[in-house]
């Protein structure tokens, strides 16, 4: 492909792997993904509000370490638990802002709204209470038990039919599950998963908990749905702790194999997506409903809260407390984020080819992609999103050739593959991952140093979640946008959150007029011609580029 691609080829297999720098070497050097980075900044103190009534003094003025928090009797948090919280951090034992206020307002019985941005420790926030209160209930639940069997004089070892189970590595039973975790996508559900199992690794043998993701691969899920008669002869699904996604959840409630009776905690992870998206709405609500303790706490956390879903979500809560950290609805203020004009999407041109007449596609994002990389501006490991799964595979298709360790992630590949692709990202294997927005949101991937939007995003929410991406536990990042002709309905947008963040943002931007006079309204992302490299043959074999992932 000419200089520009040999040039491209040499820089990239430089950074394939993991080298030691050279004198005068003026490169980044490259840290995998999924590596922290020693040199960490000091975080700026982020603004905290706090907007609903009745909190202890506790909520109100933070808890700052771990430890104090297992040490403060009114909250009677486990001294293990607080070691499981410190094992999952890894540095220290001081506690994120979100931390510090959502972790005793939840324990403490109130439904919350906790806002924060991306890569603050909402994970943690959210699941050190679910634990805490999880086994406050399954120790209520266990004395319940032995005193109808001392009353009715059954000897205390007795089971209590089907609703009794002993779960994997305890003693006690398990009538759960006390705590269940929502998230919008099965990537993250299965990585809060892998956290609360760190968060759990420090539990006595004779206190464990059975946590479980709750997957399609299960058989009961399968089989459970099929008839009423095989329903009755599948087992129901035992487990204090569940995570799982809102369809996957709904469908083993309706199949009879959860029952959420005893549910005290509800968390609900990335609400903006779960309240904003028709697809999640009605498996939401079946799960709202299936929860009927008196005692149920609703927790939901995000980045992003339109105020649409706010509305919505106060409508189902009981007396909320608003948790807001950081300025609302803005991007990781340790990111540095900055645009491309890249003229327009792909320009045609009549031009002679190898046997005739042909045509030639230019694309300028493709060209601006490349030239970002041989000037050595990307710091990778980098993440890349599109708009469609079409799309990230044209793009994925003329990139691959030139030498990148690269690899694609989207909603049409397979569980296994995609799990692939994040683990190889996670270690270094990969360095570049072009995605669409299935991996925008709660990933937690240590070690991104860049986010390019080769596509722009057309809502707010998208965007500060793609950001959060990189810059987090506290660590710099860099987000770079590239815009056409095609994109400027989505500038002002952008560019608002830009400066809000801490970023420089052109004032001719912020002067063109909001999308829809700023009105929400549903996002109809714009028609993209297919993304063609210089002799045209990327994106060759796609019709259309324009399906969503």
């Amino acid at each position: 492909m000419g200089t520009e691609t040999s040039e491209l080829s040499s820089l990239l297999r430089g950074i394939s792997r993991p080298r030691a720098k050279r004198p005068g070497d003026g490169r980044p050097e490259a840290t995998p993904a999924g590596a922290s980075n020693p040199q960490k900044p000091a975080p700026k103190p982020a603004k905290v509000r706090i907007v609903g009534d009745g909190l202890s003094s506790t909520s109100k003025g933070g808890v700052e370490t771990f430890t104090s928090l297992a040490e403060n009797k009114s909250l009677r948090v486990p001294q293990w638990l607080a070691r499981g919280a410190i094992a999952c951090v890894g540095e220290g034992e001081t506690l994120t802002e979100i931390q510090r206020h959502a972790i005793p307002a939840a324990i403490e019985g109130r439904d919350l709204i906790a806002v924060a941005p991306t890569g603050s420790g909402k994970t943690l926030a959210f699941l050190v209470p679910s634990v805490a209160i999880a086994v406050r209930a399954k120790k209520g639940e266990k004395t319940k038990a032995l005193k109808r069997r001392r009353s009715s004089g059954a000897s205390p070892s007795d089971g209590d039919g089907e609703d009794e189970v002993v779960a994997a590595g305890s003693n006690a039973v398990s009538k759960g599950p006390y705590a269940v975790l929502v998230s919008p996508t099965r990537e993250l559900a299965a990585q809060t998963f892998r956290e609360l199992r760190r968060l759990l690794s420090k539990t006595p043998k004779n206190k464990r908990l059975r946590a479980l993701l709750l997957s399609n691969a299960d058989s009961r899920l399968q089989d459970g749905g099929e008839d009423s008669g095989k329903r009755e002869k599948v087992k129901r699904i035992r487990a204090d702790i569940i995570v799982s996604t809102p369809p996957r959840l709904s469908q083993a409630i309706e199949a009879g194999l959860v029952r959420l009776s005893k549910t005290r905690m509800l968390i609900l992870d990335e609400a903006d997506k779960l309240f904003s998206d028709d697809k999640f709405l009605e498996n939401v609500d079946a799960v709202m409903t299936a929860c009927t303790h008196k005692r149920l706490r609703r927790c939901v956390y995000t980045a992003t809260l339109p105020e649409t879903a706010e509305e919505l979500l106060r409508n189902v809560m009981q007396q909320p407390v608003r948790i807001t950290v950081g300025e609302r609805n803005a991007a990781n203020s340790l990111v540095k984020q900055s645009l491309v004009f890249c003229g327009v999407e792909a320009e045609a041109s009549k031009a002679r080819g190898k046997g005739g007449k042909g045509t030639t596609y230019i694309s300028g994002k493709l060209s601006a992609m490349r030239q970002l990389v041989t000037s050595g501006k990307l710091k990778p490991p980098v993440l890349v999103f599109v708009q469609s799964k079409d799309r990230a595979t044209q793009l994925y298709e003329a990139l691959r050739f030139d030498g990148m360790s690269i690899d694609v992630i989207h909603a049409g590949r397979t569980a296994k593959e995609r799990a692939r692709a994040v683990q190889n990202f996670r270690s270094g294997a990969t360095w570049i991952l072009i995605t669409t927005d299935l991996m925008a949101r709660g990933m937690d991937i240590l070690g991104v140093n860049t986010v390019v939007n080769f596509d722009c995003p057309g809502v707010r929410s998208d965007y500060v979640h793609r950001v959060g991406r990189t810059g987090r536990a506290g660590h710099e990042g860099t987000c770079v946008t590239l815009y056409t002709e095609e994109d400027f309905g989505s500038l002002h947008m952008i560019a608002s959150c830009m400066k809000i963040s801490g970023s420089e943002a052109p004032e001719w931007m912020l002067k063109l007029p909001r999308k829809h006079g700023g009105q929400a309204k549903k996002y109809v992302p714009p028609k993209r011609k297919n993304i063609m490299d210089n002799v045209g043959q990327a994106g060759k074999k796609q019709k259309k580029g324009n399906s969503r992932k």
